[in-house]
């Protein structure tokens, strides 16, 4: 989760050639935006592993309305969600003949 900052490194440490990085993060707001359904969602596929977690009680976050909660509340302020940041690389590399 936490290899976004060293994809320069790896790259290089790898052969290839320093790599373009981007950093992007979706924003969005109103009713129709789909980012309420993505974070509830993503949410619901990690409550497993956190249930495990000491002290921590997955029937307080009510997942079942969470996307409707967070709709309302960004709505009601007129506001936007802001979800993850994700990190990209890329870089090209010369083709070689096929043998």
């Amino acid at each position: 989760m936490r290899i976004g900052t060293k994809l320069y490194r790896l790259f290089v440490q790898a052969g290839l050639p320093a790599p373009e990085l981007s950093l992007e993060a979706p924003l969005g707001g109103g009713p129709d935006w789909p980012g309420y359904e993505y974070l509830a969602e993503t949410l619901r596929s990690l409550l497993p592993t956190l249930s495990r977690a000491p002290g921590f009680d997955a029937t307080r976050i009510e997942i079942d309305s969470l996307a409707e909660r967070l709709r309302a509340e960004v709505i009601a302020l007129e506001g936007v969600q802001l979800l993850p940041a994700l990190i990209g690389a890329w870089t090209r590399t010369p083709l070689r003949p096929l043998n």
